[in-house]
Parts: structure tokens; sequence; C-alpha cells
């Protein structure tokens, strides 16, 4: 059990909060200087690939069974991907999933890329 920063009674407030104010100064000072942590380009690009690709697939093959599920979704996708249709057959299933999945490994890499372009650039100095 922590014990309390004003443990006794004769000690003058202001005295009580200025131990506060500089415990709560020393935990953001080191919290400032903890360096902010570098996206890996590989697992973004995996995941993004995998959800993105694995989206296409579920609603793809849901649509194979229920034609009126995500024909709108289906039909903006069609548009977006050269070489897959939604006709609701297996092999637009399979094509439109192969270029879901390329086109999130993309997406995850350009977001890694920036991300720890952006972000770790100007900020790994430490802050006083």
């Amino acid at each position: 059990m922590a014990r309390p920063i004003c443990f006794r009674i004769e000690q003058p407030l202001y005295q009580c909060l200025d131990r506060r104010f500089a415990l709560a100064r020393e935990a953001h000072t080191e919290v400032m200087e903890v360096s902010l942590m570098k996206l890996s380009l590989k697992a973004a690009a995996v995941a993004c690939g995998v959800l993105w690709g694995g989206c296409l697939l579920l609603v793809g093959v849901v649509h194979l069974w229920v034609p009126s599920y995500g024909a709108g979704f289906l039909g903006t996708m069609s548009s977006l991907y050269p070489g897959f249709h939604a006709s609701g057959t297996l092999p637009d299933v399979l094509v439109g999933t192969g270029e879901g999945i390329v086109d999130g490994v993309i997406g995850g890499l350009v977001f890694a890329w920036l991300y720890n372009t952006l972000m770790l650039g100007p900020l790994t100095s430490k802050h006083a």
C-alpha cells in the first residue's frame, strides 16, 4: 500500500503541495524522456494485408450464399480493382481477396513508413 505524501498533520500545506508538484514534475519528465517506438514495416504490411484481404474474403463468401449481402460494397470494390467483378462466383471472390491482400500490404507499408518518418523525426530529442 502506498504511503500518503503528507503523512504528518504538523507539516504545512504549502510544503505538502510543493512535494506533490515536484513528484508530478519528475513523473512528467520521465515520460517525456522515453523514446517513441517505431512501427515494423513488415508487421504493419502483413497485418493490413491479412485484415483487408480477409474482409473482402468474408464479404465475398457470405455474398455467395446470400446474394443481397454486400452487393453495394462488392460493386464499389469491383470498380476499384481491375480484375475483380462482383458476379458472385468463387473465382471472383479469390481474385478480389488477392487484390485486397496486395492493396492492404501496400497501404500498411505506406502507413508505417509515414508514421516512422513523421513521428520519430523531430521528437527524438529529450524535452526539459
